[in-house]
């Protein structure tokens, strides 16, 4: 999954012509506690076909909005999916609410590809709540610096961009991680530029726990029209390999330069003006793969980096 281009044409899409739709809304508020969710709404699934005492009860002990949200309990032995749909292009955002009591802990996923009847899956991020901390697995690497409070609603939110290919996770809207999107998180082999699916289970890092509730579940497509050659803007970085500096060349307004490491933990950043050339040092950085992440013009794009 981990890949090493000289060359990335990302797409600015401050010049394109953008066109958002709600593709899903639910905060639960249509049904009676203790429906079952994947029984009731046709874009719930339990995990697969052959596991239908998975399913999530409607509960009214929390609730975001309204007196209603989803129960997630180990115990019941809770794993539901909501199915999104097929998509390989354009820039999606999933937000919803989540709750985990105090002593409890729970998880979701993000997947590239799954199916109900065969059990195929490609996992995209994997996310972990226990004791007021935040954990990631993404680009098969473990990371974290999330804090949460137990007991109190917290938005989540993650950004998937198929245009340029990278994730972003947010918690009460601080940014916590930024990868490559495509990278199959089993272990960090290149995988599917895809998103399908949003996965939540009554797991924990403890493993054998879990129970938490969610509310308030939306997805949004933002669909990238209009794009001709000319609205490209390329970033060239070289060389990658790097040792001691890269280069940027790139024609457009630079606002922000960031460096990524593999485990999403932020280790140098520039705030610069525009330049037709700019050299970034990195003889500071260990040996290993990184993301550049780079701000133009209010937008987000993302190159991978080796470090010699």
């Amino acid at each position: 999954m981990k890949k090493t281009l000289l060359l990335l044409g990302a797409i600015t899409l401050s010049k394109a012509l953008m066109a958002q739709t709600v593709i899903f809304s639910e905060d639960f508020e249509s049904y009676q506690a203790g429906d079952q969710i994947a029984e009731s709404n046709a874009s719930f699934y339990t995990w697969t076909s052959n596991s239908p005492n998975m399913d999530a009860p409607v509960s009214d002990a929390y609730a975001a909005s309204g007196s209603n949200s989803i129960e997630l309990a180990f115990a019941d032995g809770t794993d539901i999916v909501l199915s999104a749909g097929e998509y390989n292009q354009n820039i999606y955002t999933v937000d919803f609410k989540i709750l985990i009591p105090e002593g409890e802990e729970g998880y979701f996923n993000l997947l590239h590809d799954w199916n109900y009847t065969s059990a195929v899956y490609e996992w995209a991020i994997d996310v972990n709540f226990a004791n007021g901390n935040m954990t990631w697995v993404a680009a098969a690497t473990e990371g974290g610096a999330g804090t949460y409070t137990p007991g109190e609603w917290q938005d989540i939110q993650v950004r998937v961009n198929l245009v340029n290919d990278f994730g972003v996770l947010l918690l009460n809207g601080e940014e916590q991680l930024s990868w490559q999107w495509s990278l199959n998180n089993a272990d960090g082999s290149p995988g599917l530029n895809e998103f399908e699916a949003v996965n939540f289970f009554a797991w924990g890092p403890s493993e054998n726990t879990g129970l938490y509730y969610s509310d308030d579940i939306t997805i949004t497509e933002e669909i990238v029209t209009g794009l001709d050659e000319k609205e490209y803007t390329k970033f060239e970085l070289y060389p990658n390999p790097a040792k001691d500096h890269f280069i940027l060349e790139t024609m457009a307004n630079l606002e922000k330069v960031m460096v990524i490491s593999s485990s999403g933990q932020l280790v140098k950043q520039w705030n610069i003006a525009q330049s037709e050339i700019t050299q970034f040092e990195t003889s500071d950085l260990e040996s290993g793969i990184y993301y550049v992440q780079i701000v133009s013009e209010g937008k987000y794009h993302v190159m991978p980096l080796v470090i010699e």
